[in-house]
């Protein structure tokens, strides 16, 4: 997997509905598993599809159902539902030793829970 970032940096993807972007997140999500980083993704909406992530793991490895399990265990999942929560679960970062962090569908949150 080609480096996209330095530490630190952050990344906005912005669009309509349905263009793609959770799906990029999962595909990330697997890649970054691949390397053995460890991936807190951060969920504002509940539709978080692991079996989606398992299913870009096995078209990008060529490896056992056991070692695609292994793979999985490098991502954190949260679920979120209101602002302090979120803010609580970042801060906690450096102690989890994140390697990535993906904040999916939170924007709500900050719209709504004021």
């Amino acid at each position: 997997m080609p480096r996209l970032t330095r530490n630190g940096t952050l990344i906005e993807l912005i669009g309509k509905k349905g263009n793609g972007r959770t799906q990029l997140l999962y595909l990330i999500c697997a890649l970054s598993s691949t390397k053995s980083k460890k991936t807190l993704y951060v969920d504002g909406s509940g539709k978080f599809r692991p079996e989606v992530i398992y299913e870009f793991l096995q078209e990008i490895t060529n490896v056992s159902d056991k070692e695609l399990r292994i793979f999985l265990k490098n991502i954190t999942y949260q679920r979120v539902y209101e602002i302090d929560k979120l803010i609580s679960l970042l801060e906690k970062i450096k102690v989890l030793d994140i390697d990535c962090v993906i904040l999916d569908d939170v924007i709500p949150l900050f719209l709504y829970n004021q």
